[in-house]
């Protein structure tokens, strides 16, 4: 949010007066923003945020919401999954890169521990040693997006935390370049990585993504799927139901294939060898 505001609201309406801001000011900043789309909304709804405390505050005097009955662009819904050989493509670029000095430790396993977790990028980033419960393969975040939240870890999201460097001083695990702050943009690094692996348009929300897909291959149910990436509300799990689909279709394959064959009276052992050649 502050990034947004700094890089792009305040240069453009940061000279006006609040209450001297309309419908057509906002309008028109929006429409001007139309070749990023996605942008021009999420500043439409941090405008919108920003003027109903302005009005509950009484900052600003008038009763109706400028950002009201402007419309936000229709976008299309994007699904980007990793493959699993773009998983290995990812993880030996950081490698490498962090090697050459090309992007520093902390962004390493920042990148690390979002495709090991399914984590949000700001839980990450922000993510305090205190909140760092190895013992029970868990991280306790008081404060997420959703409220309080729990991440589980695997032996391996253990593991790449055994290895970040404690900094005397600094209560965070992903350390930035200032004394004892966290790592505050993730971006440029990230930027570096796809270019270098050759990876076009995977953002890296789109680990999220693909930790999601990768639980489904394995079985995992919605409930299961939102119970790991900490969702409160079940409708926003809703959009991997293609995901737990395809699972069901290859199960309901595998049972029918089953059923057909001790319908024929094939035994048991010649049902699995079919299975396994399948």
């Amino acid at each position: 949010y502050q990034r947004l505001l700094d890089k792009v609201i305040v240069p453009r309406l940061g000279k006006y007066q609040l209450n001297k801001i309309t419908r057509a000011d906002i309008a028109q900043f929006h429409a001007e923003l139309a070749s990023v789309p996605g942008r021009a909304n999420f500043v439409l709804s941090v405008l919108s945020k920003l003027f109903s405390w302005a009005q509950d505050t009484g900052v600003d005097d008038r009763e109706v919401n400028p950002c009201l009955r402007v419309s936000k662009y229709r976008l299309s819904k994007r699904e980007r999954y990793l493959t699993r050989q773009e998983y290995a493509r990812i993880a030996a670029t950081v490698t490498a890169l962090e090697g050459e000095g090309k992007i520093t430790t902390s962004s390493a396993f920042a990148i690390r521990l979002l495709m090991l977790t399914g984590a949000r990028l700001n839980e990450i980033l922000t993510l305090q040693w205190s909140f760092v419960r190895a013992d029970m393969k868990s991280l306790f975040l008081s404060d997420s997006k959703t409220g309080e939240k729990i991440i589980r870890l695997s032996d391996e999201a253990n593991a790449v935390l055994k290895m970040v460097p404690k900094v005397e001083g600094n209560p965070y695990v992903i350390t930035g370049h200032i004394h004892g702050a966290h790592l505050t943009n993730l971006h440029k690094a990230w930027y570096l990585v796809c270019e270098t692996a050759k990876l076009d348009g995977v953002r890296i929300h789109d680990l999220r993504h693909s930790f999601a897909s990768m639980a489904a291959d394995a079985g995992a149910s919605l409930p299961m799927i939102g119970g790991l990436l900490g969702h409160a509300d079940p409708q926003t799990t809703a959009r991997y139901v293609h995901l737990v689909d395809k699972r069901l279709h290859e199960l309901n394959g595998t049972v029918g294939a089953s059923i057909n064959a001790a319908m024929n009276g094939e035994p048991q052992g010649r049902r699995q060898r079919r299975a396994k050649s399948a």
